[in-house]
């Protein structure tokens, strides 16, 4: 009977990767907006003056620091690969996406250096305190997903 488990897994996975083919990762340079930002809130989390008050204490705490912290937002659309380039992340970048079609909201992309000063353990954590469904519904999206950027 476990041989038969074990087989019938088999083809499923087999099928899984023929049917739906290799993963690719995904660049949509046409979502970025033509002028500079800290923020691309495309999935519309964030009212015109948050996003307004959160690009600018992101571009004084980059030029106090050296250190970019980025904030994206999606739900249906994403400009994936392509926001690396339009805000030139590197080894002292972090970036925040806030999507709200999974389980959880929140992920970080981490540039190397970020990880000498907060271990991976504190971006799981953070990801997992503020990024769960419960805070959402007991908090909104809007104000869950700036929470991480208040903390830092």
């Amino acid at each position: 009977m476990a041989r038969l488990v074990q087989i019938f897994l088999a083809c499923c996975l087999i099928a899984s990767i023929a049917i739906g083919g290799g993963a690719y990762a995904y660049d949509a340079p046409e979502l970025l907006p033509p002028q500079p930002t800290n923020v691309i809130d495309l999935g519309k989390f964030l009212s015109d003056f948050e996003k307004s008050t959160l690009d600018q204490k992101l571009g004084e705490f980059e030029r106090k620091t050296g250190w970019k912290l980025r904030v994206l937002t999606q739900v249906d659309v994403t400009p994936g690969r392509a926001v690396k380039n339009f805000w030139g992340l590197n080894d002292h970048s972090v970036m925040l996406v806030a999507d709200g079609r999974g389980r959880n909201l929140l992920n970080f992309s981490v540039g190397d250096a970020v990880y000498d000063l907060l271990p991976r353990t504190f971006w799981i954590e953070l990801q997992s305190r503020y990024g769960n469904q419960f805070l959402s519904a007991t908090r909104g999206k809007t104000k869950r997903s700036l929470l991480p950027w208040m903390q830092l």
